[in-house]
């Protein structure tokens, strides 16, 4: 196998160790595809790996009595102190003879043992554990083999006490604890992740330095060193019983599951001071009943403890392994959750727990809430009823009715609370999703029956306007947090249209008034563009006839231009799709010069700042499609700067969304420009701020797709810079969440879009390092996204003509030549269009350039398969010198090409084909020769 497969190879056995052994053999298929070497190597070291046991696991029984090597030498090392023996070896501490101020650790193996499988082994994979760069795990240093040829490990030499000991010894509370305790955690799944098992995680492994920071030792020695050859080996599995997994009493496979047990049974140590096991003799019998048999007391039963981290070490230590935590991370998470008072995993999910949590940790707001609510459930039912008997029968005395228009008033009052104050004090809270969803349902349910009573009153009628338009943006607009409910946002917009239109049919002169019908346009524009219904532009039309008309009166008040600022931001939305970019650029220069100029005049006016940082950069943004780069730069390290002091002023989560997309946007251009390292940083950088967002609220749409979108981003930019591995991972992970947002909500324009787009990176990856078959399958499924009746937009179309395009050339590659041609026909159906309507758009320029050259190379191919010197063969050089014309024709019109195209995809530019015109001259000179 060769070394630049080992990535993948790892990457596929670590995704294995986490399943069952009954699953894995149709996951290494699925992995592997019809690569028979790959799924053999994996076979292999999945066998080796359950085959391995542990080694120098530290026991009382003493080391057959060796004598003591104190002040030996041993390579470049010298004995110094004995410090622990077990049953298969001794650990000294030692210096290096050249820095006697240099300590280590070394571990020498008994005599007796299979020296030369050893070595075997120790050089196979001494390097993967050498690789642990860890600030919590004592690092293998070196290795080799004495005089005698006793294999020997050399260690960082660790001072510290074990971890419970030194709990103990400071008397660390139950938070001190669990935080020491989570640094454990993550060091081990750090390990994880690099493909070692620890096998012996025990309180005398893990040590506490004098500065509080926790030290692993001896990770992944044990699975080193136990040769298979001996198949008497199985029958004695050396191991801490105290800390053991059943599975690995019970001598079976051993995976990341088993250290997780061992973790629980740690944790469980740390909180109680005992052990969870009692073992009345030390026989192999005994150990498997108590281990594998009787369930652990209930840590809260030896020591007062919450309920919560009873669940959370009882699950860790489940007996089957799949009802474990996946991981040590998923671990540490449901631990920092109950230290943060929210719902753990570990327990069951109710209606009831979770409020109980949310109560916990806003006492004082929760009192409020709860309050309001009563009030409103108690209330709403008897309050309407009587208010519509006020205005219905006129016999009622007017003390009563002036009491039920009191009530009427009440109920009005509670529920815009409900939506307006009660719903925006959780709104920022990680995990309120659920409940805003909830309060929102509610809230429109209280909205209709008011509604009912709203005829000929404009007061309660710009109320319920203000309202249904709140909800709509909380239900589904997508430039902000929202419940993904786009089709139930469209009908709340349309509610609150209904009830604007009659306030300004009412009020005339009214300027507010009117401009909230304006609004109402703009949000329908927004709406019917997500949801790809017809008559977004005649919606948006409107709303600028109004807003122009009101920014032609004397004094308009400062609302009228932001409210056109925001009209032209989704015109150039509009403009885009349509693959307009001259056109979108021109219409947010508009907006920057409206928000510049507010800045200017009204430095005060609500969120002006975050507005001008947001339309320099999507001005950036357009001008790097057009090309302008440098100047895009400018503009978006600008919107960078202010977004950077805004975010040091609060910390408002809409705040630092944008900041994250602006880091996105410039990794970006920077990716286009040719800096792929450069931009894989920004992308870093961009994903630290969304990740915990969206692990904080995972059923927020919007970050979903944040999520998804920058983990593609990085693949992207691993894949420029030739890790075509590394990039399918990230690749695989951001295709996965845009999956779940499509989940979440499946109506939601983008999500097909940016699905269907990213596939296309990733079967190009794929086809970058020879995998054509599985890359035409995944560009199969990119083309059935981006046929989607979602993408009915110019840029989804432009899209799918590439798809096609790129799957042609991989059918060039492999020799299906009729079924390339076939695709090469599709893109220029599709482009051919759209480039009569927009002859410079560059994205249709750099796709029909890139289709052009796809021409010459299947010409070139028919050429090189046609009988040498024959007329054939020179019309098939003519016809790929013809198109190899053809698209560097296409090139020399794009302004200041860059590394990618404007979509963002590798592309065939001038140089490559003046090389493949120059190829066919010399071709054609060749055959005119030839017949001479």
């Amino acid at each position: 196998m060769e070394p630049e497969r080992w990535p993948e190879i790892k990457r596929i056995v670590n995704i294995c160790l986490e399943l069952d052994a009954d699953h894995r053999d149709s996951q290494i298929v699925e992995l592997c595809g019809n690569d028979a070497e790959l799924i053999a190597e994996v076979r292999s070291l999945l066998r080796s790996h359950a085959n391995m046991g542990d080694f120098l696991a530290t026991s009382p029984v003493a080391a057959d009595g060796e004598a003591l090597l104190t002040g030996r030498q041993v390579g470049h090392y010298q004995l110094r102190e004995l410090i622990a023996q077990g049953g298969m070896g001794t650990v000294y501490r030692a210096v290096r003879s050249s820095d006697f101020e240099k300590q280590v650790a070394i571990k020498l193996v008994k005599r007796g043992m299979d020296t030369d499988f050893i070595l075997r082994r120790f050089r196979h994979e001494r390097q993967i554990l050498a690789g642990l760069d860890h600030p919590n795990i004592a690092r293998l240093l070196d290795g080799g083999a004495t005089e005698d040829g006793r294999p020997y490990l050399v260690m960082e030499y660790i001072q510290g006490t074990p971890i419970t000991e030194y709990a103990e010894q400071h008397g660390l509370s139950i938070r001190e604890r669990l935080d020491l305790f989570r640094t454990v955690c993550l060091a081990v799944q750090f390990a994880h992740q690099n493909l070692v098992v620890h096998r012996d995680l025990k309180p005398g492994n893990i040590l506490v330095t004098a500065d509080g920071t926790p030290k692993l030792l001896d990770f992944g020695i044990a699975k080193l060193l136990e040769p298979d050859a001996d198949v008497t080996m199985t029958s004695v599995r050396l191991m801490t019983p105290e800390c053991a997994s059943p599975e690995q009493v019970r001598g079976q496979p051993i995976t990341t599951a088993s250290d997780i047990y061992s973790l629980g049974v740690l944790l469980y140590h740390l909180l109680t001071g005992e052990s969870p096991y009692r073992f009345t003799t030390r026989t192999p019998q005994e150990i498997e009943r108590v281990v594998c048999e009787e369930e652990s007391k209930r840590p809260s039963l030896v020591r007062t403890l919450p309920e919560d981290l009873d669940n959370i070490v009882l699950k860790a230590m489940q007996k089957e392994p799949a009802r474990r935590y996946a991981s040590a991370g998923q671990l540490s998470e449901d631990i920092r959750r109950y230290l943060e008072g929210k719902p753990v995993s570990a327990r069951k999910d109710t209606l009831g727990y979770r409020a109980s949590k949310f109560v916990g940790r806003h006492k004082a707001a929760s009192v409020g809430t709860a309050l309001v609510a009563l009030s409103l459930l108690g209330g709403i039912a008897a309050t309407l009823w009587e208010a519509r008997a006020a205005r219905q029968q006129a016999e009622i005395a007017s003390a009563q009715r002036a009491r039920a228009e009191r009530r009427f008033n009440d109920v009005r009052k509670l529920a815009n609370s409900l939506i307006f104050e009660v719903h925006d004090s959780i709104q920022k809270l990680p995990g309120s999703t659920a409940t805003r969803q909830i309060l929102l349902q509610r809230a429109r349910q209280y909205l209709d029956s008011l509604a009912a009573e709203s005829a000929g009153d404009s007061s309660l009628q710009r109320e319920l306007a203000i309202a249904y338009q709140r909800i709509a943006l909380l239900q589904g607009n997508t430039s902000d947090a929202n419940l993904g409910q786009t089709e139930a946002a469209l009908e709340s917009a349309r509610k609150a249209m209904a009830n604007w239109q009659a306030v300004a049919k009412a009020n005339p002169s009214n300027v507010i008034d009117q401009l909230y019908v304006a609004y109402g346009h703009r949000m329908l524009a927004v709406m019917f563009t997500n949801l790809a219904k017809p008559g977004a532009r005649a919606e948006l039309d409107q709303a600028m006839a109004i807003t122009g008309r009101l920014l032609a009166m004397d004094n308009a008040p400062p609302q009228v231009p932001s409210e056109r600022a925001i009209e032209y931001e989704v015109l150039a939305g509009l403009q885009d799709d349509d693959g307009d970019f001259v056109g979108a650029l021109k219409s947010l220069r508009s907006e920057l010069d409206i928000r510049e100029g507010m800045l200017k005049t009204n430095p005060s006016y609500p969120n002006i700042r975050q507005s001008v940082a947001l339309v320099r950069v999507k001005v950036g943004d357009e001008l790097a499609l057009l090309g302008s780069r440098d100047e895009a730069l400018r503009l978006n390290r600008a919107g960078l700067g202010l977004y950077q002091s805004l975010t040091h002023e609060g910390s408002n989560p809409r705040l630092r969304r944008e900041l994250a997309i602006t880091l996105l946007k410039q990794g970006n251009i920077l990716l286009m420009d040719g800096h792929p390292a450069s931009a894989l940083s920004s992308f870093r950088q961009a994903l630290a701020i969304v990740e915990p967002m969206s692990k904080a609220d995972p059923q927020n749409a919007e970050l979903v797709q944040d999520l998804a979108g920058l983990r593609c981003n990085i693949g992207r930019a691993l894949a420029s810079t030739g890790r075509f591995v590394e990039g399918l991972t990230m690749l695989d992970l951001g295709i996965r969440a845009f999956e779940q947002g499509a989940a979440l909500d499946r109506s939601l324009r983008d999500l097909p879009f940016w699905l269907g787009v990213n596939l296309i990176w990733k079967a190009e990856s794929l086809s970058r390092i020879g995998k054509n078959q599985e890359a035409l399958d995944i560009y199969d499924k990119s083309l059935a996204q981006l046929t989607k009746p979602l993408n009915n937009s110019n840029r989804a179309r432009i899209n799918l003509a590439i798809a096609h395009t790129k799957a042609a050339g991989v059918l060039v590659a492999i020799g299906k030549i009729e079924e390339a041609s076939a695709g090469y026909r599709k893109a220029l159906d599709i482009l051919e269009p759209l480039q009569s309507a927009n002859s410079e758009s560059p994205s249709i320029l750099y796709a029909v350039a890139d289709v052009y050259f796809g021409m010459g190379e299947l010409s070139k191919a028919l050429a090189e398969r046609s009988p040498a010197h024959s007329d054939q063969q020179r019309q098939y050089w003519t016809e790929a010198r013809k198109w190899y014309q053809e698209e560097a024709d296409r090139a020399k019109r794009i302004e200041n090409p860059g590394a990618l195209s404007s979509e963002g995809f590798t592309y065939h530019g001038r140089a490559a084909a003046s090389g493949a015109i120059g190829f066919c001259d010399a071709a054609l000179r060749k055959l005119t020769r030839s017949t001479r």
